[in-house]
């Protein structure tokens, strides 16, 4: 049937593997019991399946696309799970959807051999994993640098994965420039989520800006973090009356 030529097959995971128990507690187990229930090692990588670290997050990838990619080659490019729709609607030679795969970029380059850059990838993780060890937080990374915040207290942590696969030299002081770039980004990004999923479609954009910005088109917003930065954004709206529909009160 030709099936085999003219398939796209990719392997990939949702998450990393798992080395501690969604739901084991307890002590005096047997050697069998706690390989039944910590089944996995992601060394070098930190942390396992419920983490933001390395061992959490990043994840095996294959693609075979027959007579399109090179056998046997690997690529270095970063990549996504929000990024496979657009790559397979580019594959497949269909027109895009930005509208549908907003958080999502096409790494058809990467299959192609050339190089490719997509820019930051963001987590978003508020609640306690189920093992019980990784706190609410988030995560950002950009090129070898990757930032991790948690919310319980507003700290942060900064490795460079290029020379620190393992996550194991904090570098959110030693680098303040870089920890306060990612660290922005990251709650700017967060309160991107919070004020499209409030303000939806009557939301036209939300752009930085000064204390003070405001005009006809549109109200400042002063967004007071856990770890005491504040920003300054100008929400425009299609209408004065769709500022009133999601809470906002003149002048705030």
């Amino acid at each position: 049937m030709g099936l085999a030529e003219n398939t796209i097959v990719i392997f990939t995971a949702d998450n990393g593997g798992m080395s501690a128990s969604n739901q084991y507690r307890g002590i005096n187990h047997s050697r069998n019991s706690f390989d039944s229930r910590f089944a996995s090692s992601n060394l070098p990588l930190r942390g396992a399946k419920g983490w933001n670290y390395e061992g959490g997050v990043r994840v095996p990838l294959v693609v075979h696309w027959p007579g399109k990619t090179k056998p046997n080659t690997t690529s270095q490019a970063v990549v996504t799970g929000t990024d496979y729709y657009p790559t397979l609607l580019e594959m497949m030679g269909l027109p895009t959807l930005p509208e549908q795969h907003v958080d999502g970029v096409s790494f058809l380059p990467a299959l192609r051999g050339k190089a490719h850059d997509r820019g930051a990838i963001y987590w978003h993780f508020p609640h306690y994993s189920n093992h019980g060890y990784q706190r609410p937080g988030g995560a950002i990374r950009l090129g070898k640098y990757k930032l991790l915040e948690y919310y319980e207290n507003g700290s942060v942590q900064l490795f460079d994965l290029e020379k620190d696969i393992g996550e194991q030299n904090d570098l959110s002081k030693a680098k303040p420039e870089i920890t306060g770039k990612l660290l922005k980004m990251l709650q700017d990004f967060r309160l991107l989520q919070i004020l499209v999923v409030f303000c939806g479609e009557k939301l036209t954009s939300v752009e930085p800006g000064q204390a003070g910005d405001l005009d006809e088109a549109g109200r400042g917003l002063d967004v007071d973090h856990t770890v005491g930065v504040r920003n300054v954004y100008t929400l425009q709206f299609e209408s004065p009356e769709d500022v009133d529909r999601i809470g906002f009160a003149e002048g705030d």
